[in-house]
């Protein structure tokens, strides 16, 4: 007989997933598959089971009006049915397809090469600062039309969601993510109201022409998207980028192997996805209740789906810790649509809406640190930390080279 776990888990968990997440991962998978935290929710980390709450009706999005909302508004993340499906479609077709291929293709090659050329003759950086938290956020400036120069007014206000989000019950980090999403609002209102006068090719433009049900979109719904892009799209980006050199520096042989063949690293996107995904933590809520691993979660319960756990599932892959671009249980082609063999982009209805973009940047940014850098390699001495329970990623990547003028 199902019945509802009276166990609660004790908040040292969340001290756990801080410190040693994929060992706390194992744990959870194997003696409390699905519990309740006193702070975060309903922790579910087996893959079967993450799936089921990312693709079955009965959760809902709507958690997020109480982590994401109160600093980026009402977003496409909360929305359902033909709403999301609406507002999902005037969004989409600006960031994947034609306009990928014939517009941001182009963008983003020219932005990765720039920044490399910036430390290729030094011999030296930390690839987070110089490259990896660079890069996606020049893209989406320019998709937005806003001035290269603001990328660090945005890196700091974005770098405050995701604290909020994970504990804003502390009243620092409550206060930071708050000030943060009004300075944010001042300024896109001033972006929306110049566009609608002035419009441009830009996705800011694109969207304020743009038409659901006969009706222009709201500037609440113009700004909270370009936040959420800001935020959302460039953090995961530079944290998956971040991710997948360390794991080929961390195995020279697939390094090589992806060196002289660039069509492996979609391949080794997609296990970096599964094995080390940038954002480790989804919400949902229970619209009913719902019987998950014999236990059953009551309406109305917060679920947190632990990515990063279900990627390491070993009723799902094989030797799930290992990391092998040529593993044979994800299949690539697939890795990015909303059938994918992972989970780290959603699955279903809200599969991420921005992947073929990420996807992009991951590939054309690494190519141009493989042809700029041919010999890279974390420095002496250096020790890979990674950190964060929201979004996890290495703090720093500091590599070395040979400069142009030795080779």
């Amino acid at each position: 007989m199902n019945q509802r776990a009276t166990e609660v888990l004790p908040d040292e968990v969340l001290r756990d997933l801080r410190q040693d997440p994929f060992t706390a991962y194992r744990r959870l998978r194997e003696e409390h598959p699905v519990a309740e935290h006193p702070r975060l929710g309903w922790l579910v980390s087996r893959h079967r089971d993450v799936v089921q709450v990312l693709t079955d009706p009965a959760f809902s999005t709507h958690a997020y009006a109480r982590h994401l909302e109160p600093v980026l508004g009402r977003t496409i993340l909360q929305m359902e049915g033909q709403e999301h499906a609406d507002h999902r479609r005037v969004i989409s077709g600006a960031l994947r397809g034609r306009t990928l291929h014939a517009e941001l293709e182009p963008r983003i090659a020219e932005a990765a090469h720039s920044l490399v050329a910036r430390f290729s003759g030094d011999g030296r950086t930390d690839l987070v600062e110089s490259f990896c938290r660079l890069l996606p956020v020049r893209v989406i400036l320019g998709v937005l039309g806003l001035p290269q120069a603001e990328h660090r007014r945005f890196q700091r206000w974005y770098s405050t969601f995701g604290p909020f989000m994970a504990g804003h019950d502390d009243p620092e980090v409550a206060a930071a993510g708050l000030r943060a999403r009004d300075e944010m609002r001042a300024y896109f209102d001033g972006v929306i109201a110049e566009r609608r006068a002035h419009p441009g090719t830009d996705l800011v433009s694109r969207m304020c022409a743009a038409r659901v049900d006969g009706a222009p979109l709201s500037a609440d719904v113009v700004r909270n998207f370009c936040a959420l892009l800001l935020s959302a799209g460039a953090e995961t980006t530079d944290k998956a980028l971040s991710s997948l050199v360390s794991l080929l520096l961390d195995h020279p042989d697939q390094l090589d192997a992806v060196r002289a063949d660039r069509s492996l690293i979609p391949a080794a996107l997609a296990e970096t996805l599964r094995h080390s995904p940038p954002t480790h933590m989804v919400f949902r809520e229970a619209e009913q209740d719902v019987v998950l691993s014999g236990v059953t979660v009551p309406a109305g319960a917060q679920v947190v789906c632990l990515l990063g756990a279900a990627g390491r599932d070993p009723e799902r892959y094989a030797e799930p810790d290992r990391f092998d671009v040529a593993r044979g249980d994800l299949d690539p082609d697939r890795a990015f649509g909303a059938g994918a063999g992972h989970v780290a982009l959603g699955l279903g209805r809200h599969f991420c809406v921005g992947a073929a973009l990420a996807k992009a940047e991951v590939e054309i940014g690494l190519s141009a640190l493989l042809d700029a850098l041919p010999d890279l390699r974390y420095a002496d001495g250096f020790s890979l930390r990674r950190a964060g329970v929201l979004a996890h990623a290495p703090t720093r990547l500091l590599v070395e080279f040979s400069p142009l003028s030795d080779r």
